[in-house]
């Protein structure tokens, strides 16, 4: 705990920093506070547009339950960079997630 408030701190003293909001981040995540981690996540995909910034946003997004929010991102991610293995994993899971839960209705 000591740990996670400390990369909270120097999260919330740099935050143009992609590397501290990163850390911030997937320390919230680990921590599983995924409120904290998803907002932060926001953050780091503003001034950081990697794909691993994207993916964790994505994974965020997942835990906080913004499905349609994380296929909005991968689409965007895919536009960007199509050979993106990761994110059409996803994708294809998302979107196969998606129809299965709107037939089964």
């Amino acid at each position: 705990i000591k740990a996670f408030n400390l990369y909270r701190k120097i999260g919330r003293s740099h935050r143009k920093s992609a590397t501290a909001l990163q850390a911030w981040s997937e320390m919230a995540a680990q921590m599983k506070g995924w409120g904290e981690a998803y907002r932060v996540a926001q953050q780091w995909v503003e001034i950081d547009k990697s794909a691993r910034a994207r993916l964790h946003l994505v994974r965020m997004q997942r835990a906080v339950g913004k499905t349609d929010e994380a296929l909005a991102t991968l689409t965007a991610l895919l536009q960007d960079q199509p050979s993106c293995d990761e994110a059409r994993q996803l994708h294809r899971s998302l979107s196969g997630a998606e129809h299965r839960v709107a037939t089964s209705r």
